[in-house]
């Protein structure tokens, strides 16, 4: 719509121009070179808004993500509370089962080692959200959006870093458990 506006606009401006200067084929004259220009600078016009918007759909969107992101990460951590619990229960039943010779050294490592695993996954989970985080501080950095959009995105990145913060607890409890061995 901007490029026919900018071509009538143009072709009405041209024709004015056209005919104070040369009377009716002037006019006709500076019509088609306005509508010309005016077409050219109208698609130009429309070329940039549609960049705009869909710089600020990109924007939108990625707000949205890092709110998705952050509930990840909590249900992350949740579950990496239930791993935490799990492991210190077991491990010291394990231990327990050791010291009373109801179990070998053999088997007491191979039954740490599933929680060494966990671990390391809860690693891997904590690496990733850290990188969703880093992309938050970005988002927020720019400083962009309106003010509910920067609103949503400050409590997404608040949710990211507890969510990190606990991750990271439940990881070094279980490794220190496992350690312990």
């Amino acid at each position: 719509m901007i490029t026919a506006e900018g071509g009538i606009g143009g072709a009405a401006l041209g024709c004015g121009i056209g005919f104070l200067a040369g009377g009716t084929k002037g006019c006709i004259g500076g019509a088609i070179g306005g509508g010309v220009a005016g077409t050219a600078a109208g698609y130009y016009v429309a070329s940039r808004t549609q960049a705009a918007k869909e710089t600020e759909d990109q924007y939108a969107s990625q707000i949205v993500q890092a709110g998705k992101d952050a509930d990840s990460a909590q249900k992350v951590a949740d579950a990496s509370q239930t791993v935490a619990d799990d492991a210190a229960q077991k491990i010291s039943a394990l231990k327990a089962q050791l010291k009373n010779q109801q179990i070998t050294v053999a088997q007491y490592d191979q039954s740490v080692q599933h929680f060494q695993n966990d671990s390391q996954m809860l690693a891997d989970n904590i690496a990733d959200t850290q990188k969703k985080l880093n992309s938050t501080n970005i988002l927020v950095s720019a400083n962009r959006g309106t003010p509910e959009q920067r609103q949503a995105l400050v409590k997404a990145q608040q949710r990211l870093q507890l969510a990190l913060k606990k991750q990271q607890e439940q990881s070094q409890s279980i490794s220190s458990v496992t350690s312990m061995s």
